[in-house]
């Protein structure tokens, strides 16, 4: 993979101030048997990008751009969009640009599918980090950008959407992406779309406790996006900002220290007072709180707090600090508002323990780098943010693992030798401690996986991108059948559409597979393509007898149409593999499992147990 980055001379780039539409490949989107377009794009790869996983940024243009000739859309310098990647590479984090044409509206179905598969290309042909997906878009561009986020939502690390032909407006979108980090753009004069499509979507998420930036210039009609992208808060901005995790302080931000730092605060106190700061450079001329029925402005603006507040007795009331400061270009004036936003939850209830799934492919290849995420749910309390740790409990070689600096739930390990591998991740709270883990069966180069049986659940007989034979759904009991037939039909994170599109649902549901006796590697399959809320559908899954998963929200980890697999280890001595589903104690929807496969495991391959040779 990093080897075709150097082998294209893609890209023995250009300097970052240099960058031209020379230094951008020529590429198709494979589609993957969804419903997306065969975008054509183009993408720049940095040299640097060849030993070092780097972010992606996804730029989407506007509607005169539009058609297929994989030109026009780099025009202009990208209508000005090259100076964010010019400009991470200058703060020396270099960023793979990808940039798609439409030949119709970005916000229909087809083509917002079609980003879909272009990442799942890019990720196999070239890798980037997944947890810094930095998608931005002008115009209709904009509005592909907010349509990306509302049919995969669980994806962007980052979206800056400029003068957008598009608007978050629902409480389901509200609800879904106000913890999406977002700086939007646009001019009080826009004459071509409508100012109110930025201001609404800024208020809904800031309704929903997230805190967007939002810079309205005076003037500069709806041709903004040259100086949107040229300001230099921007890039770093963007660059902070990780998957999953609270927009990064950088850049406009308002610091709150007191009650607290943190995104939640428990307290039984009957009062609060907030204080912070603000960066001198955003040049705040005013800071306005909000909290619950209670608005007023603080006193102070670097430095600032309010009156005494009354706290709502036995709710959770979201406290907001607003500050108004410069829109970075004095050419076309206006303000940029920035916010700070914490739930209060009054009285603090009694702590609960995290709980915490381990994302990590199956199946993998020697010498690949494989991901590990952590996916962490918690009270947050008595921390902020739980802690996490990973460690490599079984393996037929010792190693190390990687945790990312940024992001201690994400972690990176290189298998040096073929056979199975079993990792912990373990999450706590500060008082109380959660684990999960995950097994994934690494093979040499070329070597087909050892399948003893597969299952489409709920479909037919289907055979994959790898060769694999999925036999159409049977062995089951309990449960029905469900199929994703309109609207977006491709999955994010897989080449085989077709095999996440049918599910087996129900309350409870099981599968008997007769096989030999022996150990086995289990994967299962599954996606969200239904409820768009956490917490909906909770899942247990045992294999063998033995849990393997308890209170597993789906739409939680993966979000929308993002498929997700999960293996472990199952012995079995009856001459029958039992794999056991049922929805979770107080989730409303019911339990599903796309499909499953069942890989044959040599004896014994693990040598190093615990980090001791055996």
């Amino acid at each position: 993979m990093r080897a075709a980055v150097i082998a294209l001379c893609l890209l023995a780039a250009a300097p970052a101030s240099a960058l031209t539409a020379n230094d951008f490949a020529y590429r198709t989107v494979t589609v993957d048997g969804g419903n997306g377009f065969a975008l054509p794009y183009r993408i720049h790869v940095p040299a640097a990008c060849a030993s070092r996983r780097c972010p992606l940024l996804l730029f989407l243009h506007g509607a005169g751009e539009t058609g297929n000739n994989n030109t026009a859309q780099l025009g202009n310098r990208a209508n000005g969009a090259f100076k964010l990647a010019e400009d991470a590479a200058t703060l020396g984090q270099p960023v793979i640009m990808a940039a798609p044409q439409t030949p119709e509206w970005w916000g229909n179905d087809n083509p917002t599918a079609g980003l879909a598969d272009l990442l799942d290309d890019v990720q196999r042909e070239f890798g980037f980090d997944p947890a810094r997906l930095y998608v931005s878009g002008l115009s209709m561009g904009g509005g592909g950008t907010i349509g990306f986020l509302q049919r995969y939502d669980a994806v962007a690390a980052a979206a800056i959407p400029i003068c957008p032909a598009g608007v978050v407006s629902s409480a389901i979108d509200r609800d879904r992406l106000w913890n999406t980090p977002a700086w939007y753009f646009h001019a009080v004069n826009d004459g071509t779309v409508p100012v109110a499509n930025s201001r609404t979507s800024v208020a809904t998420l800031r309704a929903g406790g997230g805190d967007p930036l939002y810079t309205e210039f005076a003037t500069g009609d709806h041709g903004i996006w040259t100086e949107s992208y040229k300001v230099a808060k921007l890039a770093p901005w963007m660059l902070a900002q990780r998957w999953r995790l609270p927009m990064a302080a950088t850049g406009p931000r308002v610091v709150l220290t007191t009650p607290t730092m943190a995104p939640r605060w428990y307290t039984g106190a009957a009062n609060l007072t907030a204080a912070g700061t603000v960066p001198a450079d955003a040049l705040p001329t005013a800071i306005d709180y909000t909290f619950g029925a209670l608005s007023g402005a603080a006193s102070g603006t670097t430095s600032f707090s309010t009156a005494s507040l009354a706290i709502p007795p036995n709710a959770t009331t979201l406290l907001r600090l607003q500050a108004t400061g410069t829109s970075y270009f004095a050419g076309y004036g206006g303000t940029t508002t920035f916010s700070r936003s914490v739930r209060v939850t009054h009285p603090a209830p009694a702590n609960r323990a995290p709980r915490v799934a381990l994302w990590l492919e199956p199946v993998a290849r020697v010498g690949e780098p494989l991901r590990l995420r952590a996916l962490v749910d918690d009270d947050e309390q008595p921390q902020a943010v739980a802690g996490v740790t990973f460690e490599l409990i079984e393996s037929p070689l010792a190693g190390s693992i990687e945790v990312d600096a940024a992001d201690p739930a994400l972690a990176w390990f290189t298998p040096a030798r073929t056979g199975l591998y079993r990792i912990e991740a373990r999450a706590n709270d500060g008082a109380l401690t959660a684990t999960a883990r995950a097994s994934v069966l690494v093979l040499g180069v070329g070597v087909p996986r050892p399948a003893v049986h597969a299952v489409n659940g709920g479909g037919s007989a289907l055979t994959v991108s790898t060769g694999q034979s999925f036999a159409a759904d049977s062995g089951f009991t309990g449960g029905a059948t469900e199929a994703l037939t309109s609207g977006v039909t491709t999955l994010l994170g897989t080449q085989d559409d077709a095999l996440y599109r049918s599910t087996r649902r129900g309350a409870a549901f099981s599968y008997a597979v007769n096989v030999p006796n022996g150990r086995y590697l289990v994967v299962l399959h599954f996606s969200e393509w239904r409820w768009f809320t956490a917490v909906a559908r909770g899942i247990d899954v045992a294999l063998e007898g033995t849990p393997l998963l308890a209170g597993f929200d789906l739409y939680r980890w993966a979000g929308l149409r993002q498929a997700l697999r999960l293996g472990d280890v199952a012995t079995v001595s009856d001459g029958v593999l039992n794999l056991a589903v049922a929805r979770s104690a107080g989730a409303s929807g019911e339990a599903r499992l796309d499909g499953f496969e069942i890989l044959s495991l040599a004896p014994s391959d693990v040598i190093s147990r615990n980090g001791f040779e055996l």
